[in-house]
């Protein structure tokens, strides 16, 4: 394990609302499924970066929090429609995120030669993705509130299981390789990860579900 410090002064002011500079430790564990962000008491968090991250990963992630909390309410970057109510732009998301799916999962399956694979919208809790090992990638509903490259990132995420799998290899393990293969198809993914996080801690801000 190997350990580091740093400080993204921006970062911090929107984080801590001080205005001063947040010191964060920087970890690097073994398995971990995502990039991982802890408080502490203070000033003070802990990044940790799964083994086989690329370098400045924690940069990258940390600017994609600061512009992802940000970033104005939106559907795949599309203006959101006015004069509906509640229920009605749940529904609306949901048409625009199944027309935006129909072509990306398809294009990105044939791209990296997966023999089979199908989405649902039916991610349970508070995970963006989840996959199984018949193709099935169960994505959350929320996603419709991400930029497109965002969602690409999510998707790729849960195909990179497909790519990686084998006979002992649980699909809720990332070993070091398996961010490997996603640097080389994702070079961005922790600018892009934190951008999905730092949209989930601005969700309530907005009024939307992430």
């Amino acid at each position: 394990m190997c350990e580091g410090f740093g400080y993204t002064s921006g970062w911090g002011e929107n984080m801590t609302g001080n205005g001063g500079q947040i010191r964060v430790r920087i970890l690097s564990e073994k398995g971990l499924g995502a990039i991982r962000l802890d408080q502490k008491p203070g000033s003070f968090y802990v990044l940790t970066l799964p083994e086989g991250a690329p370098e400045g990963s924690g940069d990258m992630f940390l600017k994609g929090m600061e512009d992802g909390r940000n970033a104005p309410p939106f559907f795949l970057e599309d203006p959101l429609p006015e004069g509906l109510g509640r229920s009605e732009i749940k529904a609306y998301g949901k048409t625009v995120l199944e027309k935006c799916l129909d072509e990306m999962v398809p294009e990105l399956q044939k791209k990296l030669g997966i023999p089979h694979v199908c989405y649902s919208l039916d991610c349970p809790g508070k995970a963006f993705g989840l996959c199984s090992r018949d193709g099935l990638i169960r994505l959350n509903p929320c996603l419709v509130w991400m930029r497109r490259d965002v969602l690409r990132e999510a998707v790729l995420h849960e195909m990179n299981h497909l790519l990686m799998q084998s006979e002992d290899q649980l699909f809720t393990e990332h070993p070091p390789a398996f961010w490997e293969n996603l640097t080389m198809l994702e070079p961005m993914w922790p600018y892009l990860e934190g951008w999905m996080r730092g949209r989930r801690r601005a969700g309530r801000k907005h009024g939307i579900c992430v």
